[in-house]
């Protein structure tokens, strides 16, 4: 959290950084701005709600059997658990896109 609170604080110095991030932690600082590249290439915008993270976490704090039961059927396709993007094709509400 140390460093989430050192982002804060740059923000408040008026400083603009870029970050990368799966982290839900770090996509709900204060005044950021979340962007997404989607499959196609195209890059939006979207709130913290929509955020491809946030929605995955929360899917799988809801129902993690859903998504380990993938892990422990001894199924580990890549398929089963998500693409090379790191978006998920299990569970509940698949996202293609948004």
């Amino acid at each position: 959290m140390s460093h989430a609170r050192r982002l804060a604080e740059l923000v408040t110095q008026h400083c603009q950084i870029v970050i990368a991030t799966h982290s839900p932690l770090l996509l709900a600082l204060p005044h950021a701005t979340i962007y997404e590249i989607a499959e196609d290439g195209t890059i939006d915008d979207v709130t913290y709600d929509e955020a491809l993270p946030v929605r995955l976490t929360r899917d799988f704090l809801a129902e993690p059997s859903r998504y380990l039961r993938h892990l422990v059927d001894g199924n580990d396709s890549a398929a089963s658990l998500g693409n090379a993007g790191g978006t998920a094709d299990i569970g509940p509400g698949h996202y293609p896109g948004r």
